[in-house]
């Protein structure tokens, strides 16, 4: 089953080593440039924004947004209310406020039809 040769056998296990070494790093670094161009085509939306309570939305008109609290986004969604983009980076903007013990995690919503401040 074996070579009588040796060496031809040392060196056909290195062959085979080195190609699965290869094939395997091939693969991954394929993998990651795959990631890399799949992100650059269609980019993941940006984590959401926890702001502190003394958050100014400055980017709509005073009296046009709303903290929602999470449990009534979908109906204010229903009524075509759109998350606030953060200035930073246009990510959903939320914070979370405590009614005693019990932490609530409201988000700011812009009513519909608003338009952004001229700046």
């Amino acid at each position: 089953m074996f070579p009588d040769d040796l060496p031809s056998y040392l060196w056909g296990a290195a062959s085979v080593a080195l190609v699965w070494f290869v094939s395997s790093f091939t693969k991954a670094a394929g993998k990651d440039a795959w990631g890399w161009f799949k992100n650059k085509i269609n980019p993941a939306p940006p984590e959401p924004i926890k702001v502190g309570g003394q958050f100014v939305p400055e980017t709509y008109p005073p009296g046009s947004c709303a903290w929602v609290a999470e449990e009534k986004v979908y109906d204010y969604e229903e009524k075509h209310y759109f998350n606030y983009p953060h200035p930073k980076n246009n990510a959903k903007c939320f914070r979370e406020t405590y009614s005693g013990q019990i932490k609530k995690v409201e988000w700011l919503m812009v009513k519909p039809g608003t338009e952004k401040n001229v700046t």
